[in-house]
């Protein structure tokens, strides 16, 4: 993994940002930081890629192999953080790791743009971490019934804390409604 921080390094608040397949770890963490100005911001990105692409939810388990070690890998570079508050947050494919470090490990909040949960038969670790997921309609990638109702039913059947944000404006990362969660969703506190 490539991990690269800026923004205010001294901050005891600290984003780990998780780009989407073939993005730019900064774009992410330039929007991220244009809101959440007074944070440490660290980009985590793969060499190539946090896993391969899955052919559908019926074959993925090559896929669902690699998030899996993807996400133990991030988790270990959160775990060795020495910031006090921690968020993850991650579009598309690092969504998908986000929401596994969540669901498996429990370190920090996950807000999750337009990702999935690959398997939603995986064991989580109970914990009282928050998760927000926004999520399109029209997603073209990780569609609505496919991939984000399946990955909802799981939040909530595990009770997890848990605000969703449906919107209808494609797969992607969506500067206002980051605004709106800064704003009302206490993303640091659980």
């Amino acid at each position: 993994m490539l991990v690269n921080s800026f923004g205010n390094l001294l901050s005891n608040y600290e984003i780990f940002v998780l780009p989407g397949r073939n993005q730019c770890v900064t774009d992410l963490a330039f929007i991220y930081h244009q809101i959440f100005n007074d944070c440490k911001i660290t980009g985590i990105s793969p060499y190539e890629e946090f896993y391969p692409i899955p052919n559908g939810p019926q074959q993925q388990a090559n896929s669902v192999a690699h998030s899996i070690s993807s996400s133990n890998d991030v988790a270990k570079i959160i775990e060795s953080s020495k910031s006090k508050n921690k968020l993850i947050v991650g579009f598309s494919a690092g969504a998908v790791i986000s929401m596994l470090v969540g669901i498996r490990f429990g370190l920090c909040n996950v807000i999750a743009h337009s990702g999935a949960i690959l398997d939603t038969s995986i064991a989580c670790k109970k914990s009282k971490i928050k998760f927000i997921l926004t999520h399109s309609k029209n997603d073209y990638i990780f569609k609505w019934d496919e991939r984000y109702l399946p990955a909802k039913k799981y939040i909530t059947d595990n009770k997890f804390n848990a605000i969703f944000l449906e919107n209808e404006i494609g797969h992607n990362v969506d500067f206002e409604e980051i605004k709106f969660i800064k704003n009302t969703c206490n993303v640091f506190n659980q």
